[in-house]
C-alpha cells in the first residue's frame, strides 16, 4: 500500500510452519487414534533465545512422533550432518522400519525446557536442556515378537545444542543423560 510519501509499507512475512509431505501421518504407536503430528510452534521460527528453548522442544517431538511411526523422516528435517547422536537415533528408526519392526512405547512426554550455558566446543549458538519422561518400550517384529525392551526412563534430559542456519534453527550436537 504506497503511503502519502509514495513509499510503499512493507508487511514482514509471517512463517506459517507445516508438517513436511514425507511426514507419515499415522503409526503403530500412537498414544491415540486420533494423535497428529507435531506442529512447529510460530515461536520456534524466530532468531532468540527463546525462539531456540521453543525450537528445541519441537526437535524432541519430532523424535518422539519417529518412535510413534517408525519413521526418522521428520527429525530429519532438522538436524545437520554434525550431529553423529541425530544421525544414531534416525538410523535405529530406519533400521527398524527396513526390517519390519515397529515400537511400542518409547514415547516422551516434556516436562520442562530450560536453556544451558554454551561453547564453541559444537558450534551452536545455544543450548536447551530437554527433561523428558519416556516410558518402557519394545521393539516387535511382524509376527509379535519382541526383539528388544528397555525400561522406563521418567528423568531423561536431552542437550539440544543448535545453530540459526540461514533463516531457520538446526540441530548440531544432541547429548542425552539418562535419568534411570
Amino acid at each position: 500500500m504506497p503511503s502519502l510519501s509514495g513509499s510503499s509499507v512493507v508487511t514482514p512475512s509471517v512463517v506459517v510452519p507445516v508438517v513436511p509431505a514425507d511426514v507419515p501421518l499415522t503409526g503403530l504407536n500412537l498414544l491415540t487414534p486420533s494423535e497428529k503430528p507435531p506442529v512447529m510452534p510460530t515461536a520456534a521460527t524466530r532468531h532468540d533465545a527463546a525462539g531456540a528453548v521453543a525450537f528445541a522442544e519441537f526437535f524432541i517431538r519430532t523424535l518422539d512422533w519417529g518412535y510413534a511411526t517408525t519413521s526418522s523422516a521428520y527429525m530429519r528435517h532438522y538436524f545437520e550432518p554434525s550431529c553423529d547422536r541425530c544421525a544414531i537415533l534416525a538410523g535405529t528408526l530406519d533400521g527398524a522400519q527396513h526390517d519390519n519392526v515397529h515400537f511400542v512405547g518409547q514415547r516422551m512426554t516434556i516436562t520442562s525446557a530450560t536453556k544451558e550455558s554454551v561453547s564453541d566446543a559444537h558450534q551452536a549458538e545455544y543450548a536447551t536442556a530437554v527433561a523428558t519422561s519416556i516410558t518402557a518400550s519394545q521393539a516387535v517384529d511382524a509376527s509379535g515378537a519382541v526383539k528388544n525392551a528397555d525400561a522406563a526412563d521418567p528423568a531423561h534430559v536431552e542437550s539440544v545444542f543448535v545453530a540459526w542456519e540461514r533463516d531457520h534453527w538446526s540441530v548440531v550436537y544432541l547429548e542425552g543423560r539418562n535419568g534411570r
